[in-house]
């Protein structure tokens, strides 16, 4: 892990730090707590459960994922 994904996924821990525990949030959204594990230590949230976790938590889905630009309108899969 780089300098710059340590701080990314500081940042992303930051950001869902109100909607933890881990285990709460994941039931909320309908992943496992250790999905949200991952997500936390790779500091960010897939693309296809951005819109998602967009949606659940009032996040812009370009502080969850940096791959997305800031004011992007996609629509992701819920897969």
């Amino acid at each position: 892990m780089t300098e710059h994904d340590t701080n990314t996924a500081g940042s992303l821990r930051q950001l869902l730090r109100p909607f933890l525990p881990q285990a709460k949030f994941a039931e909320n959204i309908g992943v496992t707590q250790q999905t949200i594990s991952l997500w936390l230590k790779a500091g960010k949230v897939p693309p296809n459960k951005v819109g998602l976790v967009s949606l659940k938590t009032g996040l812009p889905k370009h502080t969850l994922n940096p791959d997305f630009a800031a004011g992007d309108v996609g629509v992701e899969q819920n897969a």
